[in-house]
């Protein structure tokens, strides 16, 4: 079953989907916007999140808490803020659990996310909603051509990995051991 999502004047950038048929989506690879929120069946979408710069949500197993990034457009290699939300808690701001150079997402008890050109695990305990321990490179000599960079992972093959800019894009495998 589909479902339309309202029109908005920015292309994605990012979106996620719930086994409870709650999608949560965000609007602002060009425009500054707060994470949305929409039934799989339908209406109207409501902002989940205060921060209008809200980026690349991501459910975490539970279904009602996500990932999501915050860019602080600084000169600094990490300037982007990795955060906890709730469905549960909407218009409130998120904890903010790590430091990176590209989204997160959460794949075999751990945060995945770039820092400096490298893939980063981080351990993250899901019922804490907090990291646990120093993050561990996973590879490295990632580029992020293009302005910014995305780390996501196939539901079908957990033990699969993409990281890929904007421009080009590199494949990595990860294998369970």
């Amino acid at each position: 079953q589909t479902c339309a999502l309202p029109i908005f004047p920015s292309t994605p950038s990012g979106g996620s989907w719930n086994q409870q048929g709650v999608i949560i989506f965000s609007v602002g690879s060009t425009i500054n916007a707060p994470i949305f929120r929409v039934a799989a069946t339908g209406g109207k979408a409501t902002p989940i999140t205060p921060e209008t710069n809200a980026r690349s949500p991501w459910y975490l197993p539970d279904g009602i808490h996500f990932l999501y990034t915050l860019d602080n457009d600084g000169a600094e290699a990490v300037n982007i803020a990795v955060l906890v939300g709730s469905l549960d808690s909407s218009g409130k701001p998120g904890k903010v659990v790590a430091r990176a150079s590209s989204t997160a997402v959460y794949a075999q008890g751990h945060l995945l996310y770039l820092r400096e050109g490298k893939l980063m695990a981080q351990p993250f305990d899901v019922a804490q909603l907090e990291t646990q321990g120093e993050p561990l490179p996973v590879a490295e000599g990632i580029g992020t051509l293009g302005g910014g960079s995305r780390v996501s992972r196939s539901e079908e093959h957990t033990s699969e990995l993409q990281s890929h800019s904007f421009i080009s894009y590199a494949v990595f495998c990860l294998k369970k051991k």
